[in-house]
């Protein structure tokens, strides 16, 4: 969370002075880590198992716990789940964490919770452990809605790699919680680029660009000390924390290279394979 702020150091020490009391879910040390009063160590992806829902998509599929969790490691809802019982009393914390294993209260039924939560909203409620798992059922997911198990384990076409309607709003079809069918789900019953909806929450009726801070748009000033436009991207081997972390995937991309448009390259004198130092008001770095 930390390394990821704007102007890391001030806020490292805002946060130093102004936080009372931090609590870190630790899966490696790192620069947030260093800056929490108290660490729970907690597993990884593949020391348990729940919901693998893709935020961008509809898909929802399930894993499996493929290693015995390490050392002292808990799942993150136990870790939580373990504090309810602390502060609460075990038979309050049972109220707020009901799922519970059978063979180890400590730790949280996966499967129940996950089903609880899925079936409290209709277009969920057909995704299941039971239909999910792939150990039992056909891999690779299923596309919501499925308001039942039926709707889960059913696949649009031969051809079809995942479960559920690829398309959730087709034409010759009809929409799925719509009332009359063909009806989009939105108070003109049609695709609001324009929300009387939004604008009740104070934010645009109509969708504005807003310039983004830094740019020789919005800080012409800056852009005479700093006259070049930096865009930062993940490479997939050093995605999320684990993969910047694993010793294997680190030798994939073992050196940040920094990526420079030819004809400024050439300008510069920069040739492939150097090494050179950006600098912006907020700090250096060298690649």
């Amino acid at each position: 969370m930390m390394a990821q702020m704007p102007f890391t150091q001030k806020y490292a020490a805002a946060f130093k002075k102004n936080v009372d009391i931090a609590i870190h879910n630790s899966f490696h040390p790192n620069f947030t880590y260093q800056h929490a009063h108290v660490a729970f160590p907690i597993t990884s992806w593949v020391e348990r198992e729940g919901l693998c829902h893709h935020g961008n998509n509809r898909l929802m599929s399930w894993f499996n716990q493929a290693i015995k969790e390490n050392w002292e490691c808990r799942n993150d809802i136990d870790v939580i789940a373990g504090i309810a019982d602390r502060v609460f009393g075990k038979e309050d914390g049972l109220k707020w964490f009901p799922w519970r294993r059978k063979d180890d209260p400590t730790k949280i039924n996966m499967a129940e919770a996950t089903d609880f939560f899925n079936k409290q909203e209709s277009f969920t409620a057909g995704c299941t452990k039971k239909t999910l798992d792939p150990a039992t059922t056909p891999r690779g997911g299923v596309m919501w809605p499925a308001f039942t198990e039926e709707d889960a384990m059913r696949f649009e076409s031969s051809e079809a790699k995942v479960r559920g309607d690829y398309i959730m709003y087709e034409d010759n079809k009809p929409f799925p919680e719509s009332d009359p069918p063909r009806r989009f789900p939105t108070p003109s019953g049609k695709i609001e680029v324009a929300s009387d909806a939004i604008r009740e929450l104070g934010w645009d009726y109509l969708p504005k660009h807003r310039e983004g801070g830094h740019t020789p748009v919005s800080d012409p000033e800056d852009f005479k000390e700093h006259p070049l436009v930096l865009c930062t991207g993940r490479p997939v081997s050093s995605f999320h924390e684990m993969g910047h972390w694993w010793p294997w995937t680190d030798e994939l991309e073992p050196d940040r290279y920094i990526q420079v448009h030819p004809e400024l390259a050439k300008a510069l004198g920069i040739e492939d394979g150097d090494y050179v130092k950006l600098e912006s008001i907020r700090s250096e770095l060298d690649g």
